[in-house]
């Protein structure tokens, strides 16, 4: 083998490493092709600025892996330079925007932290089973002495005020658009003992300091190892790595005064979540008001700095041209670099499913912030009894936030002073008709059996 001919595994400039040898193999398309991979793969998502968000929300820092994705350092620069204004771009993402329907005071407004309520709901959620809501009351026990049979088959539902309403349990027919309602109660769970939660956020973060210092010096180690094999490309990307944790440590993320606090003194929660009016899948938050606003309603971020003004988002502009310049040399030199960067990326997965997955990020939060949360998930044949549930879930004050998912009507109006349970106007009544009446017993009927399914959580059966 001649100097003009080097080893496919040397790569394109034929440079052999300083200290260590590399062995030699000839079948290039290997390496062309291992080459090839970390640049195509390692691109930047649509959705990136969205979860970056959605995780410095959570962690209270910008959270990102072991190695960025390329675009992830000019999107973090962004976020240093633009503030709140990102924020609010950031979470109206098309695709991903949220609505949310104050249920006690009648308002809807996007969800103000979108990323970061769908990684609590896919945590919450993650190990409980969709159940159909039930549609009709559970039979009452057969008394002791003997009693006339009835012909009529009914059930009646008493309510507040001691009236009762008769129930006709005829089977719901006809066309159904199954809709899911997942059900949230968030509660204070470590209210009682404050100090004890504040050692325990001192010890986490004396730990991660220390396991971070840890991983910078085993990086470097790393860096070593691959310039004494030669594999320059892979030896700067581990380099580019150190850079950016280190500038990392460098941006403070605060929280806004009030965070997590209940601005409605006891007054709970009750807020409603869909992509839109016409969704499938529905999300009602109840309880703790004070989490609830924090995640649907209001910034969990303040702001976003750093000791380095703007300098320090210059430096990740200068690092994100140097991380494109790394990684499509390892693209151009193929050989042994492309495949060591393959495996820093593969490492770098693994980390990031291991120690930086969105669940785990929910659960530390939940955790960290003394939050219980209990949750229950229910299938309903329409969308009439969910919005009957959340209506009977609330204070029953506000009918104005369904105006767009259920239009005003006489019938809507009867049939929600029925729900909450208030005297019946008898000149709407005569304004119906009987299939008007027929809609309202039913999904009267069928609000009430949702409701009665729901009242052993405080409202569900799977606490996280």
């Amino acid at each position: 083998m001649t100097l003009q001919d080097p080893p496919a595994s040397y790569g394109t400039n034929g440079a052999t490493p300083p200290v260590l040898p590399v062995a030699s193999f000839n079948i290039s398309i290997i390496f062309e092709w291992a080459s090839l991979l970390p640049l195509a793969i390692y691109l930047a998502r649509s959705r990136l600025p969205h979860q970056l968000v959605g995780q410095a929300a959570l962690t209270g820092i910008i959270g990102v892996g072991l190695f960025p994705r390329l675009g992830v350092l000019g999107t973090i620069a962004d976020f240093l330079q633009q503030d709140q204004e990102f924020l609010d771009r950031a979470s109206s993402v098309s695709q991903m925007r949220r609505t949310v329907w104050d249920v006690n005071w009648g308002s809807i407004f996007p969800c103000a932290n979108g990323a970061a309520a769908a990684m609590l709901d896919a945590h919450v959620l993650r190990n409980v089973k969709t159940q159909l809501a039930p549609e009709q009351l559970p039979k009452p026990p057969l008394p002791k002495a003997p009693s006339k049979p009835s012909s009529i088959t009914s059930c009646h539902v008493s309510h507040s005020s001691g009236s009762t309403t008769p129930i006709n349990e005829k089977p719901v027919q006809g066309f159904r658009r199954y809709q899911t309602l997942h059900i949230l109660h968030f509660s204070d769970s470590m209210t009682s003992n404050p100090s004890l939660l504040k050692q325990k956020i001192a010890s986490s973060h004396s730990w991660a300091i220390f396991f971070e210092a840890l991983g910078l010096m085993l990086l470097l180690g790393i860096s070593i190892i691959c310039i004494l094999y030669g594999l320059y490309g892979t030896a700067a990307a581990v380099v580019l790595t150190i850079l950016f944790r280190i500038s990392r440590q460098l941006i403070k993320v605060e929280r806004p005064v009030g965070y997590l606090h209940n601005n409605e003194g006891d007054l709970p929660g009750c807020m409603l979540m869909a992509l839109h009016e016409n969704a499938s899948t529905w999300y009602l938050y109840v309880g703790s008001r004070g989490t609830i606003d924090a995640v649907l309603n209001k910034s969990m971020i303040q702001s976003i700095g750093s000791p380095l003004n703007g300098w320090l988002a210059h430096g990740l502009r200068a690092l994100e041209i140097l991380q494109l310049i790394i990684m499509s040399y390892a693209a151009a030199q193929k050989g042994w670099d492309g495949i060591a960067l393959l495996c820093l990326i593969l490492a770098a997965w693994i980390f990031d499913w291991l120690l930086n997955n969105d669940q785990r990020i929910a659960g530390l939060w939940l955790q960290r912030e003394g939050i219980a949360v209990k949750a229950q998930s229910l299938k309903f044949g329409g969308r009439t009894p969910i919005m009957g549930l959340v209506h009977a879930l609330s204070n029953k004050q506000a009918t104005s936030w369904m105006d767009g998912i259920i239009s005003p009507s006489n019938r809507r109006a009867v049939w929600l002073q029925k729900l909450g349970s208030q005297n019946v106007d008898p000149e709407l009544e005569q304004k119906l008709s009987q299939r008007d009446k027929e809609w309202i017993a039913l999904n009267e009927r069928l609000t009430y059996a949702a409701l009665e399914a729901t009242k052993d959580i405080g409202l569900g059966t799977n606490t996280v």
